[in-house]
């Protein structure tokens, strides 16, 4: 049994790590966010954000500031036929809090929506959202 929890505490920590490394330069975006976000009820300081494919299939993207030290893997789905021409990453604005909620990739026409987190659910029952914020991401 303590064997076991050896090997799932080893999966945990080193597991991301190698799916990231085995990422290509081709599959990765860059912004410059201007605020501190929130995405999958991890918070990610403001500076520069790399995203990157975490899966073949496109279902789950990496969130990075190497800065800030912060990764995080997070779900996505793909919706066809969506968003404006180019590429950027969209923000849910509640009050003075944001939300990462989707990545709309240049070239594609998917846009990936990022699942709300329970933290985003309970700001969204006090708060009506106030708009969307775009940021430009580049390659």
């Amino acid at each position: 049994m303590n064997y076991a929890k050896w090997i799932s505490a080893f999966m945990l920590l080193f597991m991301p790590a190698l799916a990231a490394a085995q990422l290509t330069e081709s599959d990765r975006l860059t912004a410059q966010v201007p605020f501190n976000f929130v995405v999958a009820d991890t918070a990610i300081p403001h500076g520069d954000v790399i995203l990157q494919r975490g899966d073949d299939a496109g279902r789950v993207l990496v969130i990075r500031n190497v800065e800030a030290k912060a990764n995080i893997f997070a779900g996505v789905t793909g919706k066809k036929g969506l968003g404006k021409a180019g590429q950027y990453l969209i923000f849910n604005k509640y009050g003075d809090r944001y939300f990462l909620s989707a990545v709309k990739v240049e070239g594609s026409d998917q846009l990936y929506s990022f699942y709300p987190g329970k933290l985003e659910g309970e700001v969204m029952a006090q708060n009506a959202p106030e708009g969307q914020v775009l940021v430009a991401a580049s390659k």
